[in-house]
């Protein structure tokens, strides 16, 4: 029998390139910092990349945020990210992370900060309430923070849960100073008019882009929202798109906290609401005196803060309401006052209009830059099995269900449908995954259309063409899957074309050229070439970028892959040679690669395939050896992914390997454990999913096969047909 082949398609994670960016190569990789050893991506801003790093001197990890475009960046830019670096430099609290280090390395500006492992507030978060006493305690440690700020002369103006990190002992600190202001008269990089921060916690001042009336009260205000998320589950103000949640900022009331969850207790309502006052006068006048006010209600002291009064509810809804409050005035003088407050509050909006042009440009980047965040967990989520995946997909069908008809909101929906695609796909629900990357496939070509300057939406139409192509191919529709990759590869030619040192169009045609080549592979095609190619691209990119351990890593899942198809094409001298080089590439990673399952799936694949080939060839005691490495590592998958379906039927072909081996070299006894453990991962499986057919078939025959094992074990029986299955990675 032919060995059984599991091809894996690859599903390269890219950030979206910005339509007007054409950063040189250089800007758009991982720096090369001396003294600092970069082990990963952390996020991405505005202003910068933040790498997860090891500072050498020290041997400590450490946060590296390195300037975009390093000295080809803009005077702005390069002002905004040295103030960043000066503001926090300037402040030491426990509860703001702390700055270690300022630096730049071959004109990369670049500042080392405390390394926070627990991630940030917003993903703690999720949309989902936490307790009250736990939301007012971490509110109070924040209040303090932003109070040592304000002594420091430093305002934040982006105070969100995203820019709050958990340390491991659950306490938060304050990052992202990108947008702090100082409070003396120096700081002159803000226009009047300009807004800055994010349109769901910034206060009616700031979201008015009132530079002069723009203070501590801001952050204090923030501080409020923050709050109101911990206990509500989601901001007080959050419209349809950035311009509708400004205006609701200006002029609309947040809903009771108490309304929204009646068990918050009403003294922490209380304290939040003053927060939230639409007039810097009327919140708590320092970040100090909220930290006091909460400090009392965790005591079960009475509070300062005083819950709003009637009469002050009623003036409010006038204020929001002057038509309908007009009608029922009682006096010519609350109508002329009120005629008058709604002319000032038009003007108040009007203005605001014409000055929020940013706030929505940066609130679009931010949904971009979540759906980006969500794509990169489900990737990397370890395997479709995972609950991960249904908690993002409804993220993603939030997305797909929006009205707006603009560009961003098409751009957003395209996005959106191509990553609810590949969730689909990966949960098997394949009419759900063609309806989405049809959406999504239709949306791009629609952007393409009518933008045929922005090369952003050309690569993402071709990212999701490849993407589908990849869901086909777990479906089983070769042909079709490859029609895709053929179309993504044209598309990604064209660009590449345009831009040859462009890396995000590198990355994706090494990825797609692999898959075509798998698929080929498997249909007897002619698939070196493509294998090839793919292989030379990957080479290149890593003689640019000497330090990017991913790229290591995709060559060496290209090797593993050729050294597979030289093995079905019974040339075995150069598939040992090519899976050899691959492993021996694989013992050079870094241990956080080398924890990851991706990798572990694949050196587990390499060893499964090598041990192919030296069976072929009747080199024993190799093949054993490599076969045993191979069920020690698949072993390991399956304890950390104890429901993965794919990685036990990994195992599985693993252990008829590693057992099938032995029966040929005349070993009977040593291929019984195999197989018994074989037919106990087959029975779970089997109560799992009564209805696969196919597993209980392979149950029946590996318990045939373990009985008469155990009835001949002083002789080899003709009648056993095993043959080794081989496991490429196919990344």
């Amino acid at each position: 029998m032919e060995p059984v082949q599991h091809d894996v398609p690859e599903t390269t994670i890219l950030t979206p390139r910005p339509a007007s960016d054409t950063l040189d190569a250089q800007a758009r990789a991982a720096p090369s910092i001396e003294g600092y050893e970069i082990l990963g991506i952390l996020g991405r801003g505005g202003m910068g990349v933040v790498y997860r790093a090891r500072q050498k001197s020290l041997g400590r990890i450490v946060a590296l945020k390195v300037l975009v475009g390093g000295a080809h960046a803009d005077a702005d830019l390069i002002a905004r990210f040295q103030a960043e670096a000066e503001a926090v430099a300037r402040l030491h609290h426990p509860h703001i992370v702390q700055v270690y280090e300022v630096g730049q390395t071959d004109g990369f500006p670049y500042f080392t900060l405390e390394y926070v492992p627990g991630g940030s507030l917003a993903e703690r978060l999720a949309g989902q309430p936490i307790a009250p006493r736990e939301a007012a305690e971490r509110t109070r440690e924040l209040a303090l923070a932003i109070h040592a700020a304000h002594q420091a002369g430093i305002i934040h103006r982006d105070l969100k849960p995203a820019n709050v990190l958990i340390a491991a002992d659950g306490s938060p600190r304050v990052a992202d100073f990108g947008l702090a202001k100082y409070l003396d008269a120096s700081d002159q990089r803000t226009r009047t008019g300009e807004i800055m921060g994010t349109p769901s916690y910034m206060a009616p001042e700031q979201a008015g882009g009132i530079t002069r009336s723009i203070g501590p009260a801001c952050d204090t205000y923030a501080l409020g929202a923050i709050l109101y998320e911990m206990l509500t589950g989601g901001p007080p103000f959050r419209g349809h798109d950035p311009m509708e949640t400004v205006l609701a900022v200006l002029s609309q009331d947040p809903v009771s906290v108490r309304r929204l969850t009646p068990r918050v207790p009403r003294d922490l309502e209380t304290i939040c609401h003053k927060c939230l006052e639409k007039t810097p006068k009327k919140r708590y006048a320092t970040a100090q005196a909220l930290a006091e006010d909460l400090t009392r209600f965790l005591e079960g002291h009475p509070i300062v803060a005083r819950p709003i009064t009637r009469a002050e509810k009623l003036w409010k809804w006038a204020h929001r309401r002057p038509a309908l409050a007009g009608l029922i005035a009682v006096s010519l003088l609350a109508t002329i006052l009120l005629i008058s407050y709604g002319t000032w509050k038009n003007r108040q909006l009007s203005a605001a209009l014409l000055s929020t042009q940013e706030a929505r440009v940066r609130a679009e980047e931010n949904v971009r830059k979540a759906i980006e965040s969500a794509a990169r967990r489900i990737t990397y989520v370890g395997d479709r099995s995972d609950q991960p995946l249904q908690s993002e997909l409804a993220f993603f069908e939030a997305i797909r269900q929006q009205t707006g008809n603009d560009v961003a909101a098409n751009h957003e929906r395209a996005l959106a449908a191509g990553w609810a695609g590949y969730i689909y796909s990966e949960l098997n629900d394949f009419p759900a995954s063609k309806q989405a990357f049809q959406q999504s496939i239709e949306g791009f070509q629609k952007l393409c259309e009518e933008f045929p300057k922005q090369i952003q939406y050309r690569q993402e139409l071709a990212n999701f063409i490849g993407r589908h192509g990849s869901a086909l191919i777990r479906q089983g529709d070769d042909t079709a899957a490859a029609a895709e990759f053929k179309r993504s590869i044209e598309i990604l030619d064209q660009l590449h074309a345009q831009d040859p040192q462009a890396v995000e169009y590198r990355l994706l045609l090494a990825a797609h050229n692999n898959n075509l080549a798998q698929i080929l592979a498997r249909s007897d095609g002619d698939a070196l070439p493509i294998y090839n190619r793919a292989l030379q691209l990957r080479r290149d990119l890593l003689k640019e970028f000497p330090g990017r351990e991913e790229v290591r890593f995709d060559i060496a899942v290209t090797q593993s892959n050729l050294g597979t198809y030289y093995s079905r094409k019974a040339q075995y001298d150069q598939a040992e040679k090519t899976l050899r080089e691959c492993l021996m590439e694989m013992a050079g990673f870094s241990d956080e690669l080398r924890s990851q399952v991706e990798y572990r799936r694949t050196l587990a694949s390499a060893n499964m395939n090598l041990g192919n080939v030296l069976a072929q060839q009747k080199k024993y005691a190799e093949a054993d050896k490599l076969y045993s490495e191979g069920v020690r590592e698949i072993e390991q998958i399956v304890a950390a992914l104890p429901e993965s379906v794919p990685s036990r039927l990994m195992l599985i072909d693993a252990l008829r390997n590693l057992a099938t081996l032995r029966i040929q070299q005349d070993q009977l006894a040593e291929a019984i454990a195999p197989f018994e453990r074989m037919v106990a991962v087959l029975q779970k499986l089997v109560k799992e999913f009564p209805d696969r057919e196919d597993f209980r078939n392979n149950l029946k025959q590996r318990t045939e096969t373990l009985e008469r094992i155990k009835r001949v074990v002083n002789f080899k029986p003709a009648a056993l047909d095993e043959s080794p299955a081989s496991t490429p990675p196919g990344k």
